[in-house]
């Protein structure tokens, strides 16, 4: 993840081929996927209000079993609406791509500084279906990517049967098959060191 004030740019690197003889920086054929929430292309198709951020890059990208969606927001000062537009939208992004709301295991909300963490997750659960239960991390941060958005949503999801551990509005972690999801932990204490030991050992 890079945070900065513009919004949070989200990598992810697939090999995609057999691996390279050594000394070889080659990785395969197909490029690094980036899905990035930095800037706004207005020619993408807006769905339920809400637009994809980002320059040159799909709503939503499969490999396998696993998916994840692009950041998603829309301007306007009601944190609901947005949220419920910015869940659509996610919707509709996962669909193109042959999975569900329900297949969600992780979604990401980077949201204005002013705003409480319960108003926002109170929003996602608000938006999203009982049967959808990812883990939620949540990250505010001066200004959301786009203008006039209180907060931009980002997804992940993943095929098969699940087990979720917790019982509040969202679990805490997330399995499916070996592969597991842990949502945003943040940890007690004075200084970094304590509060970084603090979050290893609930995690």
């Amino acid at each position: 993840y890079l945070v900065g004030d513009l919004g949070v740019s989200e990598c992810y690197l697939i090999r995609l081929g057999p691996r390279p003889p050594s000394g070889s920086a080659r990785l395969g054929s197909r490029p690094t996927r980036c899905l990035t929430t930095l800037g706004t292309d207005p020619t993408i198709p807006t769905v339920g209000a809400a637009e994809p951020v980002g320059r040159g890059h799909r709503g939503a990208v499969r490999v396998g079993d696993l998916a994840w969606v692009g950041s998603h927001a829309m301007a306007s000062t009601d944190v609901h609406a947005s949220t419920v537009a910015a869940v659509a939208a996610i919707e509709h992004a996962l669909e193109g791509v042959g999975f569900a709301l329900r297949d969600l295991v992780r979604v990401g909300v980077y949201h204005e500084q002013a705003l409480g963490d319960d108003e926002v997750r109170g929003a996602l659960r608000d938006a999203l279906p009982t049967l959808a239960q990812p883990v939620v991390n949540m990250l505010p941060v001066r200004t959301p990517a786009l203008p006039g958005a209180p907060l931009v949503v980002d997804a992940a999801a993943a095929a098969g049967a699940r087990t979720v551990l917790g019982d509040d509005d969202f679990p805490r972690a997330v399995r499916v098959g070996r592969r597991v999801w842990v949502g945003a932990t943040r940890g007690a204490g004075d200084g970094i060191v304590p509060q970084t030991e603090d979050v290893i050992a609930r995690l």
